[in-house]
């Protein structure tokens, strides 16, 4: 068999996927996360579909492989067999099996083919999938190989024909079934059953024949209650006469104690009324009265809080007592609006007199700085002079020098080089003497000017002085003023000094002391508005409580009034209760008397009516108790008569229970031994087929391990290595020695299992614990293993591909 190509249209990770493959060696390559693991399940899902349903996500392909994209669940695979090429569609539903399909076509007519059914995989290949995991499917993480059970269990079906005769796993399935029917944990079967029976049957039987002995007693029992009972119904039917009898003689005493009862309520309730009558002497009440006068306590009580509200107010009470007190002690007389309003305006006045002392100011300072500019510019001139001829002075003294000396010398450069600086300095010193007449023309004009100039500034400068001083006196005046008034409602201090910025005056104090008047009219209005309604309410509230003391003294007096109206009220209800009851009570004590004569002597009292009815109770308890326990006896009886009549009936179902025991008990033992048998001729057939795969296994390790080692398969097929005459598991040695050993043992479970099919071998990167050289040999060998079998090899790094000669 050879799969061809395969397609992918969604599994797993890996979508719109396709491949085609050759004989021998495929080799794919994929970095990790490619979906190589997908890719080799998913051509196992094509022969075998999805068989498992747990629910862990690891354990389930379906829930494992589902389309991370989305979209339809599958693929196809196509393969040649037998001459012929086949295509296999198969989609999944993601959750369930239901929406599971499968198509088999013929490739040469392109028709659907009847040859296989869905279980393709294992009609080709004459194994199930788990047959097919541990034998053309090697894994990257191999499968573990040692106390593998199924292995063993599973050789037989995997290597012959599965008919019933040769099915041994079948057959002894059946056998232990069968077998479970007669024996099975937890005490039960129908071994256990019958045992259980014959038991149930023998107490039965037991009970029966204590049952005889217990019979007579209990007929003597029930003879003893019947005379018991007859005795006692006389009894009570004695005792009944007898409180008839003291009925009719304590009838006479209960008439006259009841008229006692009578009178004496009568008497009680005619005495309350007069202690009543004798409170309300002075009239009574109506109820119109006494809630109107309880309206009236309710209207005392609200305007009796509201006074407390009032009186004990302290929201603004001790603002306004402070403000009084800082108003009244201010000045002699109460400080008045129009006063304030005075020093406002003198305040308005002083920042008028202090604007116009600044202007003044600004004036005079105006006059000092004309007469100072006029002065600088004369010295400017002074200076330009000073500099021009000093500069002349310099350049003509030695240019002079440099000229004489050079002409005694006859240094002609240097005479015409000094000439030329003195030619120079000379215009220099010629312009400033230009500038000293010019100037001392002007000197002359300028200073009759600035004499003019000077005199003009100095009589407006007094005259602003003289204006500034009568400015500071009256500001001075108003300041003392308005400072003398501040003083008395405030402490403040300022220092006065010649000039005064229009900043400076007493407005804040003014402002301060002006809201503090007005917040001292406003609480003065609300007092004064307080202790209005303070007299109207204690005016109302005297009315009211003359109105209810007027009516509450009638009755009661020096009682507060509540107290009082609830003592008025209670009386007055009892007193119309205690009528009422006045009036019932009379009509019963003289209904009672006309239908009740009174007798003057009266029978003495033979019987004591308490004590009879005492024990007429008591005898009919002990009646009724004789009368269950007869009942019981009978009862008892009638079961001793049941069981007793059972006897030879439980006999004989013992009888036919202990055959049917000794009957389960000998198909047990046949089935027992039977199933012991077919375990025995089972393992005698697995030991030929362990003998089978233990050649192919030695021929393969000897190739992968060299000659020295030595490996063998038990009867269930684990693998155990002999050194120095001892056998030791698989588990001793490393990952890669164990990868390598088992990819042998399934090279060699392949050769036993697949004799008349050659399948496509899948291998999932197998090698990744093998080192080089066990790389190397497991290569060989697959290179080998191609020429009889098409190989798919998955591998994920290069070092683990077959290198190409």
């Amino acid at each position: 068999m050879k799969i061809t190509k395969i397609y992918i249209e969604n599994f797993g990770r890996l979508s719109k996927y396709t491949k085609e493959f050759t004989k021998g060696i495929n080799t794919i390559e994929e970095e990790n996360g490619f979906g190589k693991t997908t890719l080799a399940n998913f051509i196992k899902a094509m022969f075998y579909g999805f068989t498992n349903s747990k629910k862990s996500i690891n354990d389930n392909d379906r829930l494992r492989y589902a389309p991370w994209q989305g979209g339809n669940f599958g693929g196809f695979l196509e393969f040649e067999y037998e001459n012929k090429s086949y295509r296999i569609e198969r989609y999944f539903g993601e959750t369930s099996s239901t929406k599971d399909t499968f198509k088999l076509y013929d490739l040469e007519t392109k028709k659907v083919s009847k040859d296989f059914t869905k279980n393709i995989g294992q009609e080709i290949f004459k194994v199930d999938v788990d047959g097919y995991i541990r034998s053309a499917y090697i894994p990257q993480i191999n499968i573990d190989w040692s106390n593998d059970n199924k292995i063993s269990q599973n050789l037989t079906n995997l290597l012959e024909e599965s008919s019933e005769v040769n099915n041994f796993e079948k057959s002894i399935k059946k056998l232990e079934t069968e077998a479970k029917k007669y024996v099975k944990v937890g005490n039960k079967g129908l071994i256990a059953e019958s045992v259980e029976k014959i038991n149930e049957y023998k107490l039965e039987l037991e009970s029966a024949e204590f049952a005889k002995t217990k019979k007579e007693p209990l007929s003597k029992k029930l003879e003893e209650l019947e005379i018991a009972l007859r005795k006692n119904q006389e009894k009570v039917k004695e005792l009944k006469e007898q409180i008839k009898l003291a009925n009719r003689q304590n009838e006479s005493v209960a008439i006259a104690n009841h008229y006692k009862t009578l009178t004496n309520n009568l008497n009680s309730v005619k005495s309350e009324v007069e202690k009543l009558q004798k409170f309300f002497k002075n009239g009574y009440p109506t109820t119109e009265e006494i809630n109107h006068n309880y309206s009236l306590l309710q209207s005392i009580s609200m305007i009796q809080a509201e006074l407390n509200v009032l009186v004990s107010n302290e929201n603004y009470s001790g603002d306004y007592k402070e403000l009084q007190k800082y108003i009244l002690l201010g000045t002699e007389n109460e400080l008045t609006e129009e006063k304030l309003k005075t020093q406002v305006k003198k305040n308005d006045n002083l920042k008028k007199i202090s604007i116009e002392k600044e202007e003044i100011s600004k004036k005079i300072d105006e006059l000092d700085d004309k007469l100072e500019n006029d002065t600088l510019f004369t010295n400017s001139h002074k200076m330009i002079y000073i500099i021009l001829y000093f500069l002349g002075t310099i350049l003509i003294v030695p240019g002079f020098i440099m000229f004489v000396t050079a002409l005694i010398n006859r240094n002609w450069i240097f005479a015409l080089l000094g000439f030329f600086i003195m030619l120079i300095g000379l215009p220099i010193i010629v312009i400033s003497n230009i500038i000293v007449i010019v100037q001392a023309n002007k000197s002359h004009a300028s200073l009759v000017k600035q004499r003019k100039i000077t005199e003009e500034c100095e009589k407006a400068k007094n005259e602003y002085i003289e204006i500034f001083r009568k400015h500071e006196t009256e500001f001075k005046k108003l300041s003392s003023n308005i400072k003398e008034f501040v003083s008395l409602f405030e402490n403040i201090e300022i220092n006065f000094i010649t000039q005064l910025t229009e900043d400076d005056d007493y407005s804040i104090y003014l402002n301060k002391i002006s809201y503090k008047y007005n917040s001292y009219l406003k609480y003065k209005k609300q007092d004064e508005k307080r202790l209005e309604q303070i007299k109207t309410l204690s005016s109302e509230y005297n009315h009211l409580k003359k109105e209810i003391d007027d009516f509450t003294n009638k009755y009661i007096e020096n009682v507060e009034s509540y107290q009082a109206m609830k003592t008025i009220q209670v009386n007055y209800e009892n007193y119309l209760s205690f009528v009422k009851q006045q009036k019932q009570k009379q009509q019963e004590y003289d209904d009672f008397v006309k239908n009740n004569p009174l007798e003057e002597e009266h029978v003495e009292i033979i019987y004591n009516l308490h004590e009879l009815e005492t024990k007429e109770i008591g005898i009919e308890k002990r009646i009724e108790q004789i009368k269950s326990d007869i009942l019981i006896v009978k009862e008892d009886i009638k079961k001793a008569d049941e069981l007793i009549s059972h006897v030879v009936e439980l006999e004989s179902k013992i009888d036919v229970e202990k055959e049917l025991l000794e009957e389960y008990k000998e198909k047990y033992y046949l089935l027992s031994k039977t199933i012991e048998f077919l375990n025995n001729a089972k393992d005698k057939q697995s030991i030929n087929y362990v003998t089978s795969m233990q050649t192919s296994f030695d021929k393969y390790i000897k190739v992968a391990l060299g000659n020295d080692c030595s490996f063998e398969f038990n009867s269930d097929l684990a693998i155990n290595s002999l050194e120095y005459g001892m056998q030791k598991e698989l588990g001793y040695f490393s990952a890669g020695y164990q990868d390598i050993i088992t990819f042998c043992a399934r090279l060699a479970l392949l050769e036993t299992v697949f004799k008349d099919i050659k399948p496509t071998i899948i291998l999932d990167d197998p090698f990744t614990n093998c080192d080089d050289n066990k790389l190397l040999v497991a290569l060989n060998m697959l290179e080998n293993l191609s020429e009889k079998y098409q190989i798919i090899y998955l591998v994920c790094h290069s070092s683990r591909k077959i290198k190409d000669n």
